[in-house]
């Protein structure tokens, strides 16, 4: 039962941690581009294969069962986090991922990211670690 606690209480807390790092301080972008997503390879997301981007999947978070990334061929994803699905597009360059929720009042973060294996480390704007791990 406290283990249950435990887990709940640290789940909610990262989840507040993600969302005041999506939130930031900028209001709604009105700029942006419906053109394909280049990666860092330069050409189009949609012409990117799993080889070449590795991120291509889904990403469960430790330990938190309920945050799971979804990561797509044509640089769009998912992010469902505790029964909320919350679209996205994603590009990634040089070691960062740079992802935009398509939800107003979300500006687009860039954020480092590592992959080791079938882990992937997502550091959040405050440069705490969060690992997911790749789903079969």
């Amino acid at each position: 039962m406290k283990r249950q606690f435990l887990r709940r209480t640290a789940l909610v807390m990262l989840t507040a941690a993600i969302m005041t790092a999506l939130t930031g301080c900028g209001g709604n972008d009105s700029t942006s581009s419906s053109a394909p997503s280049e990666t860092a390879s330069g050409s189009s997301a949609s012409e990117v294969s799993e080889t070449a981007n590795p991120l291509i999947g889904q990403w469960q978070a430790q330990p938190a069962e309920e945050a799971i990334y979804t990561f797509n061929e044509d640089g769009t994803g998912e992010y469902l986090i505790m029964g909320t699905v919350m679209p996205l597009e994603y590009q990634l360059s040089d070691g960062k991922i740079t992802i935009s929720f398509k939800m107003e009042g979300y500006t687009p973060m860039t954020l480092d990211y590592d992959l080791n294996g079938t882990v992937l480390n997502i550091k959040d704007s405050f440069g705490n670690d969060t690992f997911y791990d790749k789903k079969a």
